[in-house]
């Protein structure tokens, strides 16, 4: 079980923690381009992004349940097919029945996001 902490003026990286059970991942930059794999957290998991300006494409393994809390000034988003909207967040259709949780927290200036639920190989 990891807490894992970033902080960057600029970031650009590639996470590939499909084997590390995540219980707390915080991303602190300026300006970032992340894009991450997730393929285990804890059952009740955060990933908090907070940036000036942030590019955040996302895997993450079918099975976990995803809440994606959004703020930011200008955004490039889209929740669509297999996502639905409460309050202000946005949840995956398997959010209330999966087993283990993920709570996206993304707080930006300008943010394009991008999250990938279908599949993923973890393997």
């Amino acid at each position: 079980e990891w807490s894992m902490n970033f902080q960057s003026g600029v970031i650009s990286g590639n996470f590939d923690l499909r084997e590390v059970l995540i219980d707390q991942l915080n991303v602190k930059t300026g300006a970032g381009e992340v894009n991450m794999t997730i393929g285990r957290v804890t059952e009740d998991a955060l990933i908090s992004i907070a940036s000036g300006v942030a590019s955040v494409s996302m895997d993450i393994a079918p099975e976990i349940g995803v809440c994606v809390k959004q703020k930011s000034v200008i955004s490039d988003s889209s929740f669509k097919e297999g996502w639905y909207k409460k309050n202000d967040a946005y949840y995956s259709l398997n959010y209330d029945d999966a087993p283990t949780k993920v709570t996206i927290s993304i707080e930006s200036a300008i943010s394009e996001i991008d999250i990938n639920h279908n599949e993923l190989s973890i393997n």
